[in-house]
């Protein structure tokens, strides 16, 4: 989700001078960046892993239902 679209709006919350928008826009852009590197570096391996062993048409379906359900299926049940 991008946050950095809400941060006029936070910023109007906590009372930040509009010309200070754009420094908080950016800083929230990095931070935001930062956090999905390294959740992308965390979950990165086991989600390679069953990219791997799932046909082409089946990965967006798949990538879904980790998604939703929080659990990567395991390599056996892609396999059938």
């Amino acid at each position: 989700m991008p946050f950095w679209i809400v941060t006029p709006a936070i910023a109007d919350l906590f009372n930040i001078p509009e010309n200070n928008h754009h420094g908080l826009i950016i800083k929230v852009i990095a931070v935001q960046t930062v956090l999905g590197l390294i959740g992308a570096f965390i979950a990165g391996k086991e989600v390679m892993t069953f990219i791997k062993h799932t046909s082409f048409k089946k990965v967006p379906k798949t990538i879904y239902l980790a998604l939703r359900y929080g659990k990567i299926p395991s390599t056996k049940k892609l396999a059938n």
